[in-house]
């Protein structure tokens, strides 16, 4: 959300409040976030270990040991909230009786953000087959 409100003080003073707000809600696959995961997609050959070993369990070699479909559908997920505000004041003043033209501006922000991340693990086993 945003808004924006310029009023003119008189003559030659202007003035203006900027004022913006987000709130983030995300949900993720993976106890440790999207990049591993991705890493994990990038990294691993095709043929690096089987998805499933016959006993059901993830496969996994010594080399590549994080299974890339448990490491997205069964590690967990996490949660994050994220809430931020920014906003702006600024006063500015016409100096026409100095040198036409002329005007100085002042402007000052502030930002705020409060967020959280709520990681939710499941303990995931591999086996090499």
């Amino acid at each position: 959300m945003r808004s924006n409100v310029d009023v003119k003080i008189t003559d030659r003073v202007d003035a203006g409040v900027y004022i913006m707000g987000r709130i983030m809600d995300l949900n993720a696959p993976g106890s440790d976030g999207t990049n591993n995961i991705f890493q994990a997609i990038l990294n691993t050959p095709n043929s690096a270990y089987p998805i499933r070993n016959p006993n059901g369990s993830f496969g996994g070699s010594s080399r590549f040991q994080n299974n890339i479909l448990g490491q997205s559908l069964y590690s967990g997920y996490f949660v994050g909230h994220t809430r931020t505000v920014l906003t702006d004041f600024y006063l500015r003043r016409e100096l026409d009786d100095i040198l036409p033209g002329l005007w100085a501006k002042a402007r000052v922000s502030f930002l705020a953000t409060c967020g959280r991340t709520i990681p939710v693990a499941k303990d995931l086993r591999y086996s090499r087959s």
